[in-house]
């Protein structure tokens, strides 16, 4: 019998093959994400775009969302699916539950009880007080069958006058929410007046007055600021991060070196300044010309972690947006300031096959791995093209090559049309660690070609061997060769000593290449603007099979 020459070449040291590979789990619902429609979707045919999600402790995904613009109505939606990803059918309306909240209705947060009850958090125009077409606060605790739990709140709900009293609160707006150890609830948003304000609840939902100033804290320290995020420290202390401009009213402009900034404070226990912290309980950095941070972590080594982008030119006077962007990654300490062991005190992350790179949410897989996702675009012929991102940065804001054998995994799951927009959307907003350490991965995407109608784009990352994303290991007999290794301007040859059928597929589970390919030495002409992981797949007439990852540069 023939076998196929074995010729080790290029990376192999860095891309040895290994049974732990990331790959989509096939068995997540339909090839290992939320389809469009169909049988396998819920109610509302999984229609709007994930903003948050939750695991529960049974695996069940929980989701809340923006509903999609094109198909408008007066309720605020909690989607609710399996471990395996289809629809479940003990919640709500086959997984899907709606309430009615009033117009522009979006849900930011969501978090489950140790008692396995649902709390989310959100927005919308309702009217108070007289007060109508203004976003509005909006929180609800749901039983676990998806029916509001009559406990909290006022009939399972809380609205704006309700967290902030004496108010009206016009624009108070939550953005973050966070369960304490006991039963409390940490909320983060905009607060009345248009200022960051944190709110601690107790457990039925009503202000904790011992906290700030009747449950709330509203942050004064520095005008023209914005919420982002938080994060709460083992001892209750919280840390609030905020987004701030260069806008000066005098002159009625921006400092064109410096349009935004980042702002970290922090709060005790009791919802008071810690002026210990930075300076007077503030610190305040930049990474670039233009910094949109989108999330903070404190690491169980005891670190905050700022993610988001940022930009080297003045987003007000030059657009650029989505065309020169990078991912950052900023590594603060807990007395507020950046870690100098990390040069600059922050990474930046830019993938050249796309021309802008997104962060939204930063979590910790263990105390040297953090993921974070966001998506990657390219700006072709006018519109954006995106596509999902989840990177692994080891605790020196280096690419943790042993994942995916170069840090990083793209998802190209937006549509193109050979008509109308000619955009795509692709795009993670949240992402969860199962009880194994498989990663859930939440967002949206665009699933009809030519058009912006957004689903829900949940996707699931397990590891292992079984799926033709994984790499197994194989006997140095059934072997080939295929050079160069990385392989540039997509060309690269394959030498069999048989005829054999190749496949090459992306890490996202698109066949790039198949073909029979006979004996000898054969050159392979790719789509050169493919950049990234691929695998190689061999297969000869005498059923030798041979597997081999290939770096595309």
């Amino acid at each position: 019998m023939k076998k196929i020459l074995l010729l080790v070449t290029g990376c192999l040291s860095v891309f040895a093959m290994n049974t732990t590979a990331q790959h989509i789990d096939s068995t997540f619902n339909t090839n290992g994400y939320l389809p469009y429609q169909g049988p396998n979707s819920n109610s509302e045919e999984n229609l709007g775009s994930g903003m948050g999600s939750a695991l529960q402790a049974d695996g069940k995904i929980v989701t809340v969302l923006k509903r999609d613009p094109n198909s408008p109505d007066l309720n605020m939606y909690v989607y609710r699916y399996l471990a395996n990803g289809m629809p479940d059918p003990t919640f709500g309306t086959n997984g899907s539950v709606g309430t009615f909240c009033g117009t522009e209705s979006i849900g930011y947060d969501v978090e489950i009880q140790q008692d396995g009850k649902i709390v989310i958090i959100g927005e919308s125009e309702y009217c108070i007080n007289g007060i109508c077409g203004a976003s509005q606060f909006v929180m609800m605790r749901f039983n676990t069958n998806g029916d509001l739990d009559s406990t909290f709140g006022n009939d399972g709900h809380l609205l704006t006058n309700d967290v902030f009293t004496g108010t009206t609160g016009t624009y108070s707006i939550p953005k973050r929410l966070n369960i304490l150890p006991n039963g409390k609830f940490m909320v983060g948003g905009t607060g009345p007046g248009g200022k960051p304000a944190i709110v601690r609840l107790k457990p039925d939902g009503f202000p904790d007055n011992s906290y700030g100033t009747n449950g709330v804290f509203s942050f004064t320290a520095v005008p023209r600021t914005q919420f982002i995020d938080m994060a709460i420290g083992p001892n209750g202390e919280t840390y609030g991060l905020l987004r701030t401009s260069s806008w000066d009213p005098a002159t009625t402009s921006y400092d064109s070196a410096n349009y935004t900034d980042n702002i970290i404070f922090k709060l005790d226990p009791n919802g008071n300044p810690d002026l210990t912290f930075g300076t007077n309980g503030v610190f305040t950095f930049g990474t670039d010309n233009t910094d949109e941070a989108a999330s903070i972590l404190l690491s169980s080594a005891g670190k905050l972690l700022v993610a988001g982008y940022n930009m080297p030119v003045n987003n007000y006077y030059v657009y650029s947006y989505g065309r020169r962007n990078k991912g950052f990654v900023a590594f603060v300490n807990t007395n507020g300031s950046l870690d100098t062991s990390i040069p600059n005190g922050f990474s930046n992350f830019h993938f050249t096959q796309d021309s802008a790179t997104f962060f939204n949410k930063i979590i910790e897989r263990s105390p040297n791995e953090f993921l974070v996702c966001g998506f990657t675009t390219d700006y072709v012929s006018g519109n954006f093209q995106q596509k999902g991102l989840i990177v692994s940065m080891n605790n020196q804001g280096q690419l943790n090559t042993a994942f995916n054998g170069n840090g990083y995994m793209q998802f190209d799951h937006g549509m193109v049309g050979p008509s109308g927009w000619q955009g795509k959307l692709a795009n993670f907003m949240d992402v969860d660690l199962t009880s194994n350490n498989d990663i859930i991965l939440s967002g949206y995407r665009n699933p009809n070609a030519g058009g912006t109608k957004g689903s829900i784009y949940i996707l699931k990352l397990t590891f292992g061997p079984g799926s033709n994303l994984s790499v197994d290991e194989f006997s140095p007999e059934s072997a080939f060769s295929a050079y160069p290794n990385p392989v540039a301007n997509g060309n690269f040859r394959i030498e069999l000593e048989e005829t054999a059928v190749i496949q090459l597929v992306s890490l996202d589970g698109r066949i790039l290449y198949e073909n029979e390919i006979p004996a000898g030495t054969s050159t392979i002409a790719l789509d050169a603007d493919y950049k990234g992981m691929a695998v190689l797949k061999v297969q000869s007439k005498t059923g030798q099979v041979g597997t081999r990852k290939l770096l595309f540069e």
